[in-house]
């Protein structure tokens, strides 16, 4: 399972909830900051996703845990693997949270 942001959510939303996930312990979203090896693609979703994940992971997977007001889903698909016009492409991340290339999940 992995969460992800609503793309439809608003810009403000998705920086909410940024806050919020690399403000937690266990959530370091250093990868997104300017100069990390995640910023790109640098869209409030794409940051949010990997932000959102990262706690729903470390807070234990639970349904809950990505609900962040309706603006967060669990997927069972790997989201590098969505059809291409909804696809988050964190392929050039070293951590890899979305399993594009390894098997961390």
């Amino acid at each position: 399972m992995w969460c992800i942001a609503k793309p439809s959510t608003e810009a403000s939303t998705l920086f909410r909830n940024i806050d919020f996930s690399c403000g937690q312990s266990g959530v370091d979203c250093s990868p997104i900051q300017p100069g990390g090896s995640c910023f790109n693609p640098d869209t409030p979703v794409s940051h949010a996703s990997y932000a959102m994940n990262l706690f729903y992971k470390s807070a234990g997977k639970h349904p809950w845990d990505c609900n962040f007001n309706g603006t967060g889903v669990a997927v069972t698909q790997n989201p590098c693997k969505f059809p291409l016009k909804a696809r988050i492409n964190f392929n050039n991340c070293p951590l890899n949270l979305y399993n594009c290339n390894t098997t961390l999940f």
